[in-house]
């Protein structure tokens, strides 16, 4: 590797992970100061408004234009599918976002989120087929669970307690703050929430918060036994007393991988997260099984399944939301039931409108024309991507699509390929070092007016966790189990 490719690759990656990572651990603010009353509650602005997403959005398109650039330098061909894919639901999206004419901000917003999520998907994609960057990327998104579940701990145990003090003290000035009058159906909704001792970090949703924590379980999971069996093999072979010390702490984040899955899990308390947490550990039984086909008939029957189960994770649950929606009302669960006429008018509004959609961020104006009549809620999107990108996009979206059913695929072919060799070296794990540390910094600094000592200690402790964790995913990276976690983390 060059030295200018090795610049841009580092760097790219960099701001890809930053982008990614800094939005998603602190809070975001769409009307900095205006949430609440300020004449009722005022506060200070904290976190990140509209301005400072964009920021993110724009960091994470830099790094994923470096990382194309490497590419090239380093004379790797493009994968022309992904990207073809990518460019057709592009082109509808900035056409909305740049040529309409009635564009809002929420258009823009979300057509640049939805821009730097498919640049960055692609991006890692290609530079991905080095060992070192994929690694890299895993080592650091796993990390970042540490994090996540002592944030989650101080929410259930510290600021709901003293949220739900501070209402039941005085409910009307919590209610007045939100323009809402005792008694009525939002009041009434929203007392029902604040009774739930759920955690959802610094997203807002349990939902997204324990997909997350489903997604880190199943990857921890692979990553443990990658390093109980590295520790075992390593028992035979002489090695110094450093050694043993490095391999003592390393096992040791191995293990808090998981375990911080799981307890995130545990407090987010989402039927869905638990859901897709399961699948993903059967999976990595099916997948370990699978890796036992190396004669080339049975091998291609393996590839097949594999590739079956890779759509099948994209398609699976909208099948079940489907079935669920079929039933009606004789079941008394009504998440999944809302989600179904979600997608009932998610298909509504792409059906009228096929060639470009309706444009991104316009979901909740064609939601109150194209619902259910049993349907209650205003929403601002189907809950669903897929179903998002056909109501917004139209025949375009439906690149996007496929686009995450060819990346679904490859994941799960991952694992039966022979593994690529890795070398581990400092950079990388200055690099993980880097990216937790100026995340931690950077939020700590936005959130500065409103920070408090359990707060502060969420931030240290959850900067060592990931750390400990981050260096474990580098240090067992190479192993097979730690590649089947991979894939069955991402189904």
């Amino acid at each position: 590797m060059s030295r200018s490719e090795a610049r841009l690759r580092w760097s790219g990656l960099f701001l890809v992970l930053i982008g990614a990572i800094l939005p998603a651990s602190t809070t975001i603010s769409f009307f900095p100061h205006w949430d609440l009353d300020p004449l009722t509650f005022p506060s200070s602005n904290t976190g990140l408004g509209p301005f400072g997403l964009m920021l993110c959005h724009l960091a994470a398109l830099t790094g994923a234009a470096s990382l194309f650039i490497a590419e090239v330098l380093a004379r790797r061909p493009g994968i022309p599918v992904p990207c073809l894919l990518g460019a057709i639901g592009a082109a509808a999206t900035v056409w909305h976002v740049l040529f309409q004419p009635d564009a809002t901000p929420q258009s823009q917003y979300t057509g640049l989120a939805w821009l730097t999520g498919i640049a960055c998907t692609l991006s890692l994609v290609h530079a991905g087929r080095d060992p070192l960057t994929r690694r890299l990327t895993l080592a650091t998104l796993l990390g970042f669970i540490g994090l996540l579940a002592l944030r989650g701990g101080q929410q259930v145990y510290i600021e709901h307690a003293a949220t739900l003090g501070a209402y039941r003290a005085n409910p009307q000035a919590f209610l007045a703050a939100q323009g809402w009058t005792p008694g009525s159906s939002m009041a009434r909704a929203y007392e029902r929430r604040l009774l739930q001792p759920d955690a959802s970090g610094w997203f807002g949703l349990s939902n997204i918060y324990t997909s997350i924590a489903a997604w880190a379980t199943v990857l921890g999971a692979g990553l443990a036994v990658a390093g109980f069996i590295a520790r075992r093999d390593s028992r035979s072979s002489p090695r110094n007393d450093t050694s043993v010390v490095l391999h003592s702490w390393v096992a040791a984040g191995a293990v808090l991988a998981p375990l911080a899955g799981v307890a995130a899990l545990l407090l987010g308390l989402s039927k869905s997260g638990f859901a897709a947490a399961a699948f993903g550990l059967a999976m990595i039984a099916i997948l370990t099984w699978l890796r036992r086909f190396t004669e080339a008939r049975t091998a291609r029957r393996a590839t097949l399944f594999a590739a079956f189960l890779g759509c099948l994770a994209l398609s699976g649950p909208m099948i079940l939301i489907v079935a669920r929606g079929l039933v009606g009302e004789a079941l008394g669960e009504r998440s999944l039931l809302f989600r179904w006429f979600y997608m009932q008018a998610a298909a509504r509004i792409g059906g009228a409108n096929p060639v470009a959609g309706i444009g991104p961020g316009n979901f909740q104006d064609a939601y109150l024309v194209a619902k259910p009549p049993l349907s209650t809620e205003d929403v601002a999107s189907a809950h669903n991507l897929l179903m998002d990108w056909w109501a917004s996009l139209g025949v375009p979206g439906l690149a996007w699509i496929a686009l995450l059913l060819v990346v679904a695929v490859r994941a799960m072919l991952a694992p039966l390929a022979t593994p690529q060799p890795y070398r581990r070296t400092r950079e990388a794990r200055r690099l993980v070092a880097a990216v937790a540390s100026l995340t931690t910094i950077a939020s700590v600094l936005l959130e500065h007016g409103a920070i408090t000592p359990d707060a502060a200690a969420v931030r240290i402790l959850g900067l060592v966790l990931w750390s400990l964790i981050g260096m474990a995913a580098l240090e067992f990276a190479h192993h097979r189990f730690f590649a089947i976690g991979v894939a069955a983390a991402a189904a």
